[in-house]
């Protein structure tokens, strides 16, 4: 018994090794025939657009002007305003700058989205280009209110100068998801 197991497993034992030498001199011989040459071979390539380098737009985040939505225009009107009105409370911040402003201007007329309230932002941003800030409270309301949400944020006033600067000092601004 002990001989037919010995017996057996050297026959395993051979054909593993026939078939793993017939494995790679197949594999060679194609190699060898040059319909494979390691220098040829070429990388798969990637779908183009899961490459591309998507540019920052001026809030920090990917959004293109093409795709800015109501919503985006509504989020990115009340962060902004939140730098010079005065509220019970506040969630999240981004600084005025020029270049947003011209960046969300151009976007009114880029996007491929049908905005339902285009007028409004409209009125706001360029009146905001002006340098008019007289209204922003107003502004913050209207906007926040289109957002649905509670009135505890609602704006109470304008911050002076002096609130302001210590108001942009002392919050950082969100991030864009």
């Amino acid at each position: 018994m002990k001989k037919t197991f010995k017996l057996l497993g050297w026959s395993l034992g051979i054909v593993s090794t026939l078939g793993v030498a017939l494995y790679f001199i197949s594999s060679s011989a194609i190699v060898s025939e040059g319909s494979i040459d390691e220098k040829q071979v070429q990388p798969v390539k990637h779908n183009a657009s899961n490459n591309e380098k998507k540019e920052e737009n001026p809030f920090g985040g990917y959004i293109q002007q093409k795709d800015l939505t109501d919503k985006n225009f509504n989020d990115y009107i009340h962060y902004m305003s939140h730098q010079k009105i005065d509220a019970d409370s506040k969630w999240g911040f981004y600084q005025i700058t020029d270049e947003r402003i011209d960046w969300l201007l151009e976007g009114l007329a880029k996007t491929l989205v049908n905005l339902e309230e285009e007028e409004k932002f409209k009125t706001i941003l360029e009146r905001w280009k002006e340098d008019d800030f007289s209204q922003i409270d107003k502004d913050h309301n209207l906007v926040y209110e289109s957002r649905g949400e509670p009135t505890t944020g609602k704006a109470t006033g304008i911050l002076s100068e002096t609130e302001e600067r210590k108001y942009i000092q002392n919050t950082k601004e969100i991030m864009e998801e």
